[in-house]
């Protein structure tokens, strides 16, 4: 890869730019030329800010970088790949969009697009158990405007929506400029980005990954799924994996000091919450206008790239430990309540209507769960006593289907016609498969195949 190419690595909520370190030394170990940017100026609780705010300052961050590599070592950046993880992959999507709105890829070529474990269709889900249906009710109302462009409040779309419309700039800078776009989603183990948002998907064909044998990509098993093949099943009920030893110890610390850690970490959410909102108003006025998404534009009403120098950056250190803390709390509590069933939750009426168009060519190799819903609907005809706890596609029963919210089946139907390169990872070893996709840690070795699999894919 050229040293006139350039990589934007962006983290996702809570995250700060060390978060990208296993994604940074993959690509510069594969391309040792290649520009590399991590974006530092969002980081920790700046990220509750929302899509927009926190993706204008990674377009300022990436104009800059440009223009220093141009002056430092008189090389003009003539390719462009990014990649989002998590929250992050959201604000790819709209960062693009602006950029091609801008004329920014009149001159410099759009080559890779990937998103890791990221919310495509927001994180609004039903859950049985009642802690998670307290984080998908309130969950809006505590992470600031990143919550609400996550959680689709009061069923309206917004930012997500406007992203998914095949009408707007960020949706044409996909289907009609970048040579690949892929993404990645854990089909289990994800306590924070559930499969069928991440995969973009109404159907989720791994409700049951522990009574399920999928088969594997040669270069790299066994740590993501072939598509391609069919995935055996164990007759029988699905059995839960036992507990770990960790997990045991969370659940005891749930019930002795739990009520204490969560209220203490619910008013650390509402302080950094209204942080947020106040840093949003003061950047608002500066701007002279309000942030505002409308469901009769292309594009979303901005806040200049250059209105986000009034932010002290000289915090971020403050912002990222104060998020660090709450983000070990939020996804140790998630992993100790172990792998809870779905059910889906009642759709709310939407209020963005998306635009529809032909679907697009992709490849059906890397986005089609046909062969193993097939193989599953085989077994159930044979096992009848196998609990219907799984989602396919190819299924007639009513309950094959995720009762999404209307707005997401919108933006899932939408996303669906763009050739995307989709691969479901099963991250085996750790109930933290978030962290673990992109070696966020640096201790998950199935992280390491997972990235290597992404850079040997990579179009220059």
């Amino acid at each position: 890869m050229n040293e006139d190419h350039l990589f934007v690595l962006i983290h996702g909520l809570w995250g700060n730019p060390t978060h990208m370190n296993q994604l940074r030394a993959t690509v510069k170990k594969q391309y040792p030329d290649a520009q590399i940017l991590v974006p530092s100026g969002f980081s920790g609780t700046l990220t509750y800010d929302g899509v927009v705010i926190c993706g204008n300052r990674v377009i300022k961050e990436t104009r800059q970088k440009i223009k220093e590599v141009q002056e430092s070592k008189s090389i003009t950046v003539t390719k462009f790949s990014i990649v989002g993880y998590s929250f992050g992959g959201l604000m790819a999507r709209y960062i693009v969009g602006e950029l091609d709105r801008t004329g920014f890829f009149d001159t410099i070529k759009p080559k890779n697009f990937t998103t890791f474990a990221t919310p495509h269709l927001g994180t609004s889900t039903g859950r049985k158990d009642l802690l998670r249906r307290l984080f998908t009710q309130y969950g809006r109302y505590m992470l600031s405007q990143s919550g609400r462009d996550m959680f689709h409040k009061d069923g309206a779309g917004g930012i997500l929506a406007l992203l998914a419309d095949p009408e707007s700039v960020y949706y044409r800078v996909l289907s009609e400029k970048f040579e690949r776009i892929s993404l990645y989603a854990n089909a289990a183990n994800d306590r924070t980005v559930p499969f069928f948002t991440a995969f973009i998907t109404t159907r989720d064909p791994f409700t049951d990954v522990h009574n399920c044998k999928p088969q594997y990509l040669e270069d790299a098993s066994p740590v993501i799924v072939d598509l391609s093949k069919p995935m055996s099943y164990v007759a029988g009920k699905p059995t839960r994996a036992p507990w770990s030893r960790r997990q045991y110890i969370l659940f005891i610390s749930l019930i002795t000091i739990g009520p204490i850690v969560i209220t203490l970490t619910l008013l650390g959410f509402m302080v950094t919450t209204q942080i947020s909102e106040a840093r949003i108003r003061k950047l608002s006025k500066q701007a002279g206008r309000a942030i505002e998404l409308s469901s009769n534009k292309s594009t979303a009403t901005l806040i200049p790239s250059d209105q986000d120098s009034s932010i002290d950056l000289s915090k971020t250190e403050h912002h990222e430990t104060e998020a660090s803390i709450m983000q070990s709390a939020v996804e140790n509590f998630m992993d100790a309540t172990g792998s809870p069933d779905d059910t889906p939750s009642a759709p709310e009426a939407p209020t963005f209507s998306i635009t529809t168009s032909p679907p697009l060519h992709r490849a059906p190799s890397t986005t089609s769960l046909t062969t193993i819903c097939t193989a599953l609907h085989e077994h159930r005809v044979s096992h009848p006593e196998f609990a219907k706890r799984s989602f396919c596609d190819d299924l007639p029963e009513p309950e094959s289907m995720l009762e999404l919210e209307p707005i997401q089946l919108e933006i899932e139907a939408s996303l669906n016609r763009l050739p995307w390169h989709k691969y479901a990872v099963h991250v085996q070893s750790t109930p933290m498969a978030h962290a673990a996709m992109i070696n966020r840690r640096r201790i998950f070795e199935e992280g390491k195949v997972v990235l290597q699999h992404w850079v040997e894919r990579l179009v220059d």
